[in-house]
């Protein structure tokens, strides 16, 4: 059975998102804090602020927000990775087996690659 989509390109579409919503926050902010009338500096950005009118404050609003929520998404995919590759990077039998099933609904919750990985460690370490 296949991953969701969500799972096995999670990396892709997190970084996607957290451009987006890095250029949506810019935006919002610029539009928000120079009210639509930018001046000096901001005045080289008012062709890309302007199509969006009032709805900037609403980007100020939702970019963070969503930049935010795109960085956490990220971060708990590289620590999950991170903590996989710890536990199973042992030679002991009786360790990986103590923390098999951590092992194994983390690499669930990570691309199909992941599972291989452990299924690989498992034929090493001759468990069933």
């Amino acid at each position: 059975m296949s991953n969701n989509v969500l799972t096995e390109y999670r990396m892709e579409i997190g970084v996607t998102l957290l451009i987006l919503f890095g250029l949506a926050s810019l935006i919002g902010i610029i539009g928000a804090t120079t009210n639509l009338h930018p001046t000096g500096f901001w005045a080289t950005f008012r062709d890309i602020v302007a199509p969006f009118g009032n709805w900037v404050y609403w980007l100020a609003l939702a970019g963070p927000i969503g930049f935010l929520f795109a960085l956490w998404w990220i971060l708990d995919f590289i620590f999950k990775i991170r903590k996989l590759k710890e536990m199973i990077d042992t030679e002991s039998k009786a360790k990986f087996i103590k923390n098999q099933d951590d092992i194994e609904y983390i690499a669930w919750r990570l691309p199909k690659k992941y599972k291989i990985l452990v299924a690989r460690k498992k034929t090493e370490l001759r468990i069933s």
